[in-house]
């Protein structure tokens, strides 16, 4: 897919095919900016990205843990790289330990040189609140520590962090790094909500959630997120250096009570909700993610919609797609 790029800034994001890097191409398209879209799968699997025109959108097919093909194909005179290329499975990490640094570490590496060699381009990357992991369950503020994560998908996050603060300190370079909390939208093929439309599709009698039900998080609708990321990429422009971000809408909900509010959107009345067990969902999950976006509020930032409403709204849009489909 070959586009004629146009006079404004060009941007090159990795990983465009996934969630939240679709969601953050459409925007960028929609306000006319030329866009290079790398991701390892073929055109025809990158289906999120199949409704944008073609004329500012030139797609490829890049293994960006290649070394040889970052260096060949990066882009001169990119103006900022919004690399998203990661694992997105976090419990997969428990069973296949090399996944995260396959897929997250050892790209953000090539990246980073290809950057190196590129002057002027700048990076905004996309981290978690996975990297706080589990100590003095309280609300999290960027300057917490020391990061203990539980997964390997946390600690490739912190590691990622890690390098970019480095290469921006040794070399120059602009980053600006997101950590953001639950992101909640349409399209997405798995996590919570994607998860209970399933089961109560399949069976609307009961529903059965993972770990105690009370485990307690930072959500955020998809929308919201790029609002920000937008912000703070523009906020970093001609800043040499590293700053990072907390992204999510303030407050936190439990399993439980998404498990309601799910159950509401999907019309359903009294279904009784019965935890799996009484700790986690999986190994390697956080039982409280509480975000403190203090940082990012005082730049004149606000979420447009409350967890709540992120919830109520990313089921819509799941149900009115098809869902678990």
């Amino acid at each position: 897919m070959t586009a004629d790029r146009g006079k404004k800034s060009t941007h090159l994001v990795t990983g465009a095919g996934g969630f939240f890097a679709s969601h953050l191409v459409k925007r960028l398209v929609a306000e006319e900016y030329s866009v290079l879209a790398w991701d390892v799968v073929p055109w025809e699997e990158a289906s999120r990205l199949h409704d944008l025109p073609a004329a500012q959108l030139h797609y490829e097919q890049i293994d960006v843990g290649d070394a040889s093909s970052v260096a060949r194909h990066f882009p001169t005179g990119t103006d900022v790289v919004w690399h998203f290329a990661a694992n997105a499975d976090i419990p997969a990490g428990a069973t296949q330990t090399a996944l995260d640094v396959r897929h997250g570490l050892a790209p953000t590496q090539q990246i980073l040189e290809a950057m190196r060699k590129s002057k002027g381009t700048r990076l905004v990357f996309p981290s978690s609140s996975a990297v706080y992991g589990i100590e003095e369950p309280h609300r999290r503020s960027e300057v917490d520590g020391p990061f203990l994560p539980v997964s390997l998908y946390g600690a490739a996050k912190v590691g990622c962090e890690a390098l970019i603060s480095a290469y921006c300190h040794c070399f120059g370079l602009s980053a600006v790094i997101l950590r953001f909390g639950n992101l909640l939208g349409g399209s997405m093929r798995r996590g919570i909500l994607h998860d209970f439309i399933a089961k109560l599709r399949e069976n609307d009698a009961e529903l059965t959630v993972l770990g105690s039900g009370q485990q307690r998080k930072s959500y955020v609708l998809v929308d919201d997120c790029v609002d920000a990321s937008w912000l703070l990429s523009q906020h970093r422009a001609g800043r040499a250096g590293c700053e990072v971000y907390n992204v999510a809408a303030g407050g936190t909900l439990s399993v439980l009570q998404i498990a309601e509010l799910v159950t509401s959107e999907m019309g359903l009345v009294g279904v009784p909700v019965r935890p799996a067990g009484d700790g986690t969902s999986w190994v390697g999950d956080q039982p409280v993610i509480d975000l403190d976006i203090t940082k990012l509020l005082a730049l004149g930032w606000r979420p447009r919609h409350s967890p709540e409403q992120a919830v109520r709204v990313a089921t819509r849009r799941l149900l009115e797609q098809g869902g678990s489909s």
